[in-house]
């Protein structure tokens, strides 16, 4: 029998309470210029037979996207032999009420892990088409919301319920570690998403903002700062990298008039707003993944979008996902490291772009 996770209580030092609300809403902003930025070549489609597809992950030659149930159509888990880039081969569906869909995917090793309505479920991947369905995880009534892997931890985001950890040294058999509390305005159900890194959570939140939690030690999680726009409810998704000894934190926004925010969590403390990025039209980000000094953008109905983010405060909109015009809905990101990157789009399916 799994033993219970151990639930903890964040601490919020009384010297954060100066530096929690820092903002610095007079800062540059940068506006993409399609005609300086180069269009990044299509190299594969591929539709989706279930759901509506919204996450991917690649593990072992293989494209593993996750659909959820929309206008009647079930949601559930579609894998494609991607070995060859510009020609992925659908190998598997799975659409049955155990197999149903989920809002995140991550793989590691021969395991699986996908967020879904009634936990985080855990699939063994060892023949890589042919998913196992090993057991759910159970994290509350909500469900999980997000999942995320980082070296032998596996944080699953349950709204309004904190983030739970697992350890994955045996990956097919999670073991609960605890129960990280959110910030009390989080803990009301704003969470959206998060990244670790180092050491810290940062997570984007509707009603608490951009919050930074130190989790060195999961016995003593500490609330380390927080960055209140001057209007909430559009934080979404972020990506953290580090930049000439600073820390910065890249936060896009999901609701109205979207933008990505620029910022310098390197004093948790004191979080400062550096720059942002805007297009000239409306459309919700999704996704966002940091390689180097490139900002690769699933921005909705405006696609793939890549940006030069060598100077942090001025990001520059040097590529895009070259689309005709049907419809799209980019929603899903990941880059393989062979020079593609592999996107899911709600209205089209599985995307391949070349970066040459």
């Amino acid at each position: 029998m799994a033993v219970p996770p151990r639930r903890l209580q964040l601490i919020r030092p009384c010297q954060l309470l100066a530096g929690a609300a820092a903002r610095n809403d007079d800062t540059p902003t940068s506006e993409a210029a399609d005609a300086s930025s180069s269009a990044l070549p299509l190299v594969s489609e591929r539709a989706i037979p279930v759901g509506m597809p919204v996450d991917l992950d690649l593990a072992q030659g293989h494209a593993y996207v996750v659909s959820i149930t929309r206008e009647g159509r079930t949601g559930g888990l579609s894998v494609f032999d991607v070995t060859n880039p510009r020609n992925p081969l659908l190998k598997t569906t799975l659409s049955r009420p155990e197999d149903d869909g989920g809002t995140s995917v991550r793989a590691r090793g021969p395991a699986l892990y996908i967020a879904h309505e009634r936990g985080t479920r855990v699939y063994d991947i060892s023949r890589p088409t042919d998913p196992v369905l090993l057991r759910t995880l159970p994290t509350g009534e909500l469900g999980t919301w997000m999942v995320f892997v980082e070296g032998d931890r596996l944080y699953s985001l349950v709204p309004g319920a904190g983030i739970q950890v697992h350890d994955l040294t045996d990956p097919l058999n999670p073991t609960p570690l605890a129960v990280v509390d959110t910030p009390e305005d989080a803990a009301r159900g704003g969470p959206e998403d998060f990244v670790v890194d180092q050491g810290r959570v940062y997570l984007s939140d509707a009603l608490a903002g951009y919050c930074v939690l130190d989790i060195t030690s999961l016995a003593d999680v500490r609330l380390l700062g927080q960055y209140r726009p001057s209007s909430l409810g559009d934080g979404h998704h972020s990506a953290v990298g580090h930049f000439e000894g600073r820390h910065i934190a890249f936060e896009a926004g999901e609701r109205p008039a979207p933008h990505i925010r620029v910022l310098d969590v390197t004093a948790p403390a004191n979080i400062t707003k550096l720059g942002e990025f805007r297009l000239q039209r409306s459309s919700s980000i999704q996704n966002l993944v940091l390689r180097g000094n490139r900002l690769y953008v699933a921005w909705n109905q405006e696609g793939l979008r890549v940006l030069d983010v060598s100077n942090p405060s001025l990001p520059r909109e040097v590529a895009h996902g070259h689309m005709d015009s049907r419809p799209q809905n980019t929603v899903g990101l990941h880059l393989s490291g062979d020079g593609q990157v592999y996107v899911v789009d709600a209205t089209r399916g599985l995307l391949v772009f070349s970066e040459t």
